[in-house]
């Protein structure tokens, strides 16, 4: 008999829980479950935060992990399907399309957002998933947090609460050796952020 698909995956294999610390998942081959056998095979870290607390359906966590491949939990883990303004978008449904870092959060603590509150970003950065990264608040809360970062929108505007001073003090940061990542979090700034003052690709004028 002919079998089709991945000869690694043995299906006749009794499952057994993922050899991956943490990973409770059901092992498909090499010992390893879906999400960690798919990084085994892109080259990726095995050595990421387990998703065991993901439990409200296993299609949508690996749908998760498959679009925001988690990372440590001080890092964006940012949405590579498809965007709304900036913000990652996942079908939950064959006709409902909701906000990702709304059903990262829910995904992530197993309940339903409550009435009247909405998702809240950290890092303020829109396309980011980690759970980490996320927190429950009202539209009063995000509207402030628009106005004080100066945001409206994913358009860049969250750079112009930066001051000069700070724009050289993050490059001086990052010429003596400090990691990105633990700038971000000095400065309460997503990471990509960091790296676009770094890179000049923002404030070019500030030497």
């Amino acid at each position: 008999m002919r079998n089709f698909g991945d000869p690694m995956i043995d299906r006749r294999k009794p499952r057994v829980p993922c050899s991956v610390d943490g990973c409770e998942r059901k092992t498909v081959a090499r010992d390893l479950c879906g999400s960690h056998y798919t990084r085994w095979q892109n080259g990726r870290s095995l050595d990421t935060r387990p998703l065991r607390s993901y439990v409200v359906t296993d299609d949508l966590a690996q749908r998760l992990a498959h679009y925001a491949p988690p990372g440590r939990p001080d890092e964006c883990w940012e949405w590579t399907g498809s965007r709304n303004k900036g913000y990652g978008v996942i079908s939950v449904s064959q006709s409902r399309v909701r906000i990702a870092h709304d059903v990262a959060w829910e995904v992530n603590h197993g309940r339903s957002l409550p009435p009247g509150m909405v998702v809240r970003h950290r890092c303020d950065n829109p396309p980011c998933v980690n759970p980490d990264h996320l927190v429950l608040g009202t539209h009063g809360d995000n509207n402030r947090d628009k106005s004080e970062r100066g945001r409206n929108g994913y358009n860049g505007t969250g750079f112009k609460h930066l001051t000069p001073a700070q724009v050289r003090e993050i490059r001086a940061l990052h010429e003596d050796g400090t990691n990105m990542s633990e700038i971000a979090r000095r400065f309460s700034r997503s990471r990509s952020t960091i790296i676009r003052v770094v890179k000049r690709q923002v404030f070019a004028d500030i030497h």
